[in-house]
């Protein structure tokens, strides 16, 4: 159910055609909104295109790629600042919006901004989506129960409506089933990657799969990673404090089958 201050919000027909900012790991981005588009319990905010200010003193750079903002509407709300301008807070940082025909960065006051057609700029990754294996049964092969569990995953999934998905799985067979269900379900490939393998998630070693994320955002708008349960409770909290310097408790359960859901503001909550 929608509060009344994100049904005002959506109401609103000032929005696209404005600007936003934001600020992380001590840069400014700034952006005019392209389009906006709710789907489920979530507000894409899809940039035309994006300009970065290093630090306060600095000039505003053209970035090469657009990183599209996602907002879950069960946690953040719109706030009226005045101006008609609103924000939302990302963690511990500010999103601030300004209307159509409010304050404006122009193209012209943006260094290496390219000259031509109208840009067709590539996507950067939006939302990780860890999912733990299916339920197994003695010999570790997937149940019936299990292949129904992760069917469902895969059609929530599915019904976030993404044009650009990778799948990635654990070495491991129970993983390695569950990913090529999903997959088929979304209608590409999967992918086996030892990054996500039970040896790294129980000896803590993240860093190979946060390369393997950074190193496939560029165009895609959801990786989907399926491993193992310690991977599932302890990567969520490892990424998002060094992406995004923010922090989140250690994840206490998941059900086999289901999913944890990391949004492109560092927000950690359940897929199902």
């Amino acid at each position: 159910m929608l509060s009344d201050a994100w049904k005002a919000f959506l109401d609103r027909t000032d929005i696209v055609g404005g600007d936003f900012v934001t600020q992380e790991l001590g840069s400014y981005y700034r952006s005019p909104i392209k389009k906006i588009e709710v789907k489920g319990n979530f507000l894409y905010i899809t940039p035309e295109w994006v300009a970065e200010m290093p630090t306060v003193l600095d000039n505003w750079k053209f970035l090469e790629t657009v990183h599209p903002v996602v907002l879950n509407m069960d946690v953040v709300s719109p706030q009226d600042i005045g101006l008609d301008r609103v924000c939302f807070m990302l963690g511990t940082e500010p999103m601030v919006i300004f209307p159509l025909g409010g304050s404006k960065l122009e193209s012209e006051r943006v260094k290496g901004f390219p000259k031509g057609p109208p840009l067709e700029l590539p996507l950067h990754l939006q939302q990780i989506i860890l999912v733990r294996h299916g339920d197994v049964d003695d010999d570790l092969n997937l149940t019936d129960h299990g292949q129904e569990v992760i069917a469902q995953t895969a059609e929530c999934i599915r019904r976030l409506g993404a044009n650009s998905v990778l799948v990635f799985s654990s070495d491991a067979l129970r993983c390695d089933v569950s990913a090529a269900i999903i997959a088929k379900r979304l209608g590409v490939s999967h992918m086996i990657d030892t990054a996500l393998s039970l040896r790294n998630a129980n000896d803590r070693e993240f860093e190979p799969l946060y390369r393997l994320i950074e190193d496939n955002s560029v165009g895609t708008e959801i990786v989907v990673l399926v491993t193992h349960l310690p991977m599932c409770r302890r990567f969520p909290a490892y990424y998002v404090d060094k992406r995004f310097h923010l922090r989140h408790p250690i994840i206490e359960g998941l059900e086999p089958g289901h999913a944890i859901f990391i949004d492109a503001a560092g927000g950690v909550s359940m897929l199902n």
